[in-house]
């Protein structure tokens, strides 16, 4: 079981990371709706995305560190 939840959180760090790079890449112009959130927002977002993906991959490597 645990193995499996390792699998899904690494799934949803690829999904969200991939999603803040969507943000990066893709202009304003491109969608009309985004219009409405200023850039800096947008890319704030972004930054926000790729943290949370920093943290949601980091146990994998501290593992050793988090099992006593």
């Amino acid at each position: 079981m645990n193995i499996l939840l390792w699998i899904l959180q690494g799934l949803l760090a690829f999904h969200t990371l991939n999603g803040a790079a969507w943000k990066f890449m893709t202009p304003d112009v491109d969608l009309g709706s985004l219009k409405v959130i200023p850039h800096e927002l947008w890319l704030g977002l972004a930054v926000f995305e790729i943290v949370c993906v920093i943290c949601m991959v980091l146990p994998v490597f501290k593992a050793n560190l988090f099992s006593r």
